[in-house]
């Protein structure tokens, strides 16, 4: 008597959920894998929506989830980069400090990166920073040579096409409504049903909703945060090389407004992070009464609000006018002038808030019967995305055996 074939159904054609099924059919290619897509092609929200940054790990505590996955993820991605041909430039990284204040963190930045093994970064000066970067003024620096830029949607694009070659299902327009958990686990789409052996929640913005559907009871909810760029226009942006990032605060875990050539040859600055009355809503005016009423009905949320009130201020201060982002993007660039800047893309920034109101800075892996539900993955996850993947295998192994 021959046994069945085990299934496995992965929600969410992000990066995240695509690693994670080239990670299981690369661990047993005798599980049939399906990945199930709201959308109607890849990687269109968060995994192609960001900076384009390839992290080499330097902000994370080294005990976490984020550090272990992006120093792994870091290497794991520019292999695959290099055998399937995606390109990619290693440009590095200045974290810089412009105010007295922010030397003592710099420090601990540069011991933290020491800790997660990055042996090549240094402490700069302001000559020496010049001569990274021409256009940039800075009291110290923080240099970081491993940190690179990528297309992040064409990595999607290599790695979907690598699964269809292996087998691997990719449906798209199957936006989840139902799971039921019976002998087997029933996700009923839209338009369709699908029973499968086990289940990975890969659904980035709506990830606890789909944990919600599967009967987890959470302790956390996905705020939206929408992140706005400007792009720097050529004659401004001709003395820029690589990336350029302030020092961040230790209480939030957004990296605030940085300056970054892309792998197109454009250089953008952003992003800010502010509220989103929808939670794919890319643009100012996007709503959606579902998506508002979830946030500011949750009580995470206003204990959320209470603590941060003033720096959500700022945010939305930099949102509502040009002049304002404009101020806080010259405290890396002095030249930058109001006519240098033009509109750019926006992306959305799914974050997990506990109910206390903390925001979640770390990778949050929780379980249900028979599913993996990877409920915060925001930076570095676009990076980290092929050891996420890794992890998730180690994961399953125990709930579905070897």
């Amino acid at each position: 008597m021959t046994m069945s074939r085990k299934k496995i159904a992965v929600i969410g054609a992000g990066l995240v959920g695509l690693a994670t099924a080239l990670k299981l059919k690369e661990w047993r290619d005798d599980i049939d894998i399906v990945v199930l897509e709201k959308e109607k092609e890849s990687a269109l929200h968060q995994s192609s929506h960001n900076s384009g940054v390839i992290h080499s790990g330097v902000y994370y505590s080294p005990d976490s989830l984020k550090a272990k996955n992006c120093i792994r993820g870091y290497k794991m991605l520019l292999e695959f980069c290099d055998k399937y041909q995606v390109p990619y430039k290693i440009c590095g990284k200045l974290i810089v400090a412009t105010h007295h204040s922010e030397l003592a963190q710099l420090d601990k930045l540069f011991q933290r990166a020491k800790l997660n093994g990055l042996e090549d970064v240094k402490i700069l000066n302001q000559e020496q920073i010049e001569e990274i970067e021409p256009a940039i003024q800075a009291m110290s620096a923080l240099w970081i040579p491993q940190t690179g830029i990528i297309d992040f949607k064409l990595l999607a694009d290599s790695i979907s096409r690598l699964l269809l070659k292996m087998g691997v299902e990719i449906i798209y327009h199957q936006e989840v409504k139902k799971i039921s958990n019976q002998s087997v686990l029933i996700i009923d789409t839209q338009n369709s049903s699908y029973e499968v052996d086990y289940a990975v929640n890969c659904a980035g913005l709506f990830s606890d909703r789909i944990a919600l559907l599967a009967g987890l009871k959470l302790n956390h909810q996905i705020i939206p945060f929408r992140g706005e760029y400007f792009k720097i226009n050529a004659s401004a942006a001709k003395n820029i090389n690589g990336l350029i990032y302030p020092v961040p605060r230790s209480d939030l875990p957004f990296l605030g407004i940085h300056i970054t050539r892309m792998m197109n040859g454009e250089v953008e600055a952003g992003p800010n992070a502010v509220l989103s009355f929808k939670r794919e809503g890319y643009q100012r005016r996007a709503f959606s009464w579902i998506d508002f009423w979830d946030s500011i009905l949750y009580i995470g949320f206003w204990r959320m609000l209470k603590k941060f009130k003033k720096d959500g201020f700022a945010e939305w201060k930099k949102s509502m006018s040009k002049k304002v982002f404009l101020k806080s993007a010259q405290k890396l660039m002095p030249s930058l002038k109001l006519e240098d800047l033009e509109p750019s893309v926006s992306g959305v920034r799914a974050q997990a808030i506990w109910r206390d109101g903390r925001m979640e800075d770390d990778f949050l892996i929780l379980k249900s019967p028979k599913m993996l539900h990877i409920c915060n993955a925001p930076s570095p996850a676009a990076t980290s995305c092929l050891s996420i993947g890794q992890t998730v295998v180690f994961e399953v192994k125990s709930d579905i055996g070897q």
